[in-house]
């Protein structure tokens, strides 16, 4: 059932890489299409916390926000003379962003740390490596949704 699905939220301004990921990723996920910054908060605002993860191109044609910028946005770390109204109100989030980008080699740990994403990959994209960043993903949601001392209590019973 589509409801039950984890949600993927792809922020890209290309309409033929929108329609293959969501092919690629529909068995799995329920994907999200924003080709631009306003349709991003949008989501961001009507999905919060239940999205599973952020593909997040960083060059936006016709947006006022970047890539970069929206990620700083979800991150609560963009700052205010920089969020538009339409921005403006959107809770941050903790939920993994992945840069998509034709220009990741130029990007460095240091300037996704900067930014707060979790990881990048280039494009063309190599659905195999995007599984695995999705996987993790989940094992991370997974793992902070866990009660703090459930270890113990497990070894304590068993």
């Amino acid at each position: 059932m589509e409801a039950d699905k984890p949600i993927v939220l792809l922020v890209e301004d290309n309409p033929s890489i929108g329609i293959l990921v969501s092919r690629r990723l529909e068995e799995r996920y329920r994907v999200l299409v924003a080709a631009n910054d306003r349709t991003a908060c949008v989501h961001l605002r009507a999905c919060g916390q239940k999205l599973h993860a952020v593909l997040m191109d960083l060059g936006l044609d016709g947006s006022t926000l970047d890539g970069r910028d929206l990620t700083l946005l979800i991150r609560g770390r963009l700052p205010a003379e920089k969020t538009p109204d339409y921005a403006e109100g959107i809770p941050p989030s903790s939920v993994p962003v992945f840069i998509v980008s034709a220009t990741v080699d130029a990007i460095t740990g240091d300037d996704l740390a900067a930014m707060g994403a979790d990881g990048a990959m280039p494009k063309p994209i190599d659905f195999r490596f995007l599984s695995l960043c999705l996987a993790q993903a989940s094992i991370v949601r997974a793992v902070s949704h866990l009660e703090p001392g459930a270890e113990k209590k497990t070894e304590e019973s068993g």
